[in-house]
């Protein structure tokens, strides 16, 4: 309600992350959370949020036009609107790229040998040539209900 993150979600939030208050839709109208991207090593970003239809589809223009390459993860969005699925092919056609958590995640550990979920991994098994999953990454296996969708 207002802008408020659900109860259930705010216990999930990551201890090391930064939380922003904003009150425009697009959330890079806000300077604190533009200067906060524009601070980011990287170039793609992965988004993720509430009310696909506004918040969402506002922000992500605001990604893509200084350059950043945005990965819409659309089984990490949510919306108070029943029918939010216009909003997805605006964003395509904007230029987001459409994927899901699942698809970032192994996207990001490259290979078997780095997803901490598979035996050999925790036996110190490996090709040291894959890049290793981030340090942020939560395995499958310990992520909450909510989100264990596939």
């Amino acid at each position: 309600m207002n802008g408020e993150s659900p109860e259930r979600l705010k216990a999930m939030f990551l201890a090391h992350g930064r939380r922003f208050v904003k009150i425009s839709f697009g959330g890079l109208s806000e300077a604190s959370i533009r200067k906060a991207v524009e601070e980011l090593p990287g170039r793609e970003i992965a988004v993720a949020g509430a009310e696909t239809d506004l918040c969402v589809m506002q922000s992500v223009p605001g990604l893509l036009e200084p350059g950043y390459e945005v990965f819409l993860l659309e089984d990490c969005l949510f919306s108070s609107e029943p029918e939010p699925a216009p909003a997805l092919p605006r964003m395509m056609q904007a230029g987001a790229v459409s994927a899901t958590l699942k698809i970032l995640v192994y996207e990001l550990s490259e290979c078997v040998d780095h997803t901490t979920w598979y035996p050999e991994t925790l036996a110190g098994k490996g090709d040291p040539c894959c890049k290793p999953p981030p340090a942020w990454f939560i395995p499958p296996g310990e992520w909450p209900a909510w989100m264990r969708t596939f």
